[in-house]
């Protein structure tokens, strides 16, 4: 009688196999996040053709929402004016010229390179008193397709600029012309091979000339 009760009691201990234990948190399996929900996006600005009461009014409006970074503001004035075509191109040559602000005359460049006849007062300002306006400039020439002649030797003359950073973006804009730029490659070898360019214009030489002619860009610097 003893024995069975010490087999009932060993038994009843060790029951009849391994007692399950409670997963560790780190054995746990994560819990899923779901699907990720996307944010709707606001609406597309749609032209308002009594937006403005004339051109004035417009290029006014452009340059206060561009200096206060407003890109609602520039995106409502840039739609209205590109809506009105070639009678916007000299109020904007003027503003890009003359203009009190450079956000303004950064903004005027966004417009003009979608106006038809805009590239003729783009390349009337290449050489405008204001660096960053230059640089956008020229960003800009770079915009317009086709490429032609007229805008290729804007961009090469811009390479000479004083300013380096006006030389790199000129530099930039040929490379992404890609072959239509091919008879700029020995001015491009050039600048790379001369030690008294800034470092950061030979090293966009560099960059342009394999997005030109990858055979050029392989050629190394005469250092």
């Amino acid at each position: 009688m003893r024995a069975c009760l010490l087999v009932v009691a060993l038994v009843a201990v060790t029951g009849c196999g391994d007692i399950p234990q409670e997963a560790s948190k780190a054995q746990q399996p994560a819990a899923s996040a779901g699907p990720a929900i996307e944010k709707p996006r606001p609406p597309a600005p749609q032209y308002d053709a009594a937006a403005f009461s004339d051109l004035s009014a417009a290029l006014a409006a452009l340059g206060t929402a561009a200096e206060a970074g407003d890109q609602e503001g520039i995106t409502k004035a840039d739609m209205w004016l590109v809506h009105q075509g070639a009678s916007a191109v000299l109020p904007c040559a003027d503003i890009l010229q003359n203009g009190a602000s450079d956000a303004q005359r950064v903004a005027v460049t966004r417009v003009l390179v979608q106006l038809p006849g805009g590239k003729q007062a783009l390349l009337a300002a290449t050489d405008v008193d204001s660096k960053i306006v230059r640089i956008n400039v020229i960003q800009a020439l770079s915009r317009i397709q086709p490429v032609d002649a007229e805008i290729i030797a804007a961009c090469v003359k811009a390479m000479d600029d004083k300013e380096p950073q006006v030389q790199q973006q000129a530099i930039a804009a040929l490379g992404k012309m890609g072959p239509a730029a091919k008879g700029t490659v020995p001015r491009i070898q050039k600048i790379l091979n001369d030690t008294n360019y800034n470092q950061t214009v030979r090293d966009q030489a560099r960059k342009t000339l394999k997005e030109i002619d990858p055979r050029k860009g392989l050629m190394g610097l005469n250092e």
